[in-house]
């Protein structure tokens, strides 16, 4: 797709291998004034300490987080970041679960339709923290937590959590649109969603 703005928005994708597949989420912030080079390092610096002390004790070993990336999409160039990370892996016990094991995780605005919402996955998980396909319920809470945690550091660095609408109708909008996040949630506890058409 060619690169489409999104007005005072950056864009912050979390990268890394689960088992040695890459693996990526990506997360939207709203902000006031144009950050530079320096500003968004500061934010990533913020985010990856909400990954160290939030993240990480969620996930198994075999999960690891790689790097943070920060662009501004208000114009095609535009100030960017990176945070490579080494070490960053997960420290959760027990053994792994099987790479196909994650679970959506649902972003919603106060608005109704697709645009107005979105989700990422949660990967990797290991045998204490999942029965029978389901995901223990304390352990929900606290990936939900965590992911709220992460943006909370975005906002406590003015920068606001938001859903990006690209498309409307179908068609792609001429700038991105965003609302603002009202809440995370997942929608069921249930990991591999796609176990039946695995079975037949």
């Amino acid at each position: 797709m060619p690169f489409q703005a999104v007005p005072d928005t950056v864009e912050v994708l979390v990268s890394g291998t689960f088992n040695g597949i890459p693996w990526q989420n990506t997360f939207y912030y709203n902000y006031v004034t144009p950050p530079d080079e320096e500003q968004l390092g500061d934010l990533l610096d913020d985010l990856n300490d909400v990954i160290t002390s939030d993240w990480l004790p969620l996930m198994p070993a075999n999960v690891a987080v790689t790097s943070l990336y920060a662009r501004d999409l208000a114009s095609e160039v535009a100030a960017q970041a990176l945070l490579g990370l080494i070490g960053s892996v997960g420290s959760a016990s027990g053994a792994a679960l099987p790479t196909f094991n994650s679970l959506a995780i649902s972003r919603r605005s106060g608005f109704t339709g697709r645009s107005a919402r979105g989700r990422i996955f949660w990967v990797g998980f290991t045998e204490a923290q999942v029965s029978d396909n389901t995901v223990d319920g304390t352990v929900l809470n606290d990936i939900v937590a965590a992911i709220e945690a992460f943006d909370a550091a975005a906002n406590l660095a003015s920068f606001t959590p938001v859903i990006v609408s690209r498309y409307t109708a179908g068609a792609l909008r001429p700038t991105g649109v965003t609302f603002d996040i009202q809440t995370w949630f997942a929608t069921d506890n249930k990991v591999d969603t796609r176990r039946s058409r695995k079975a037949q």
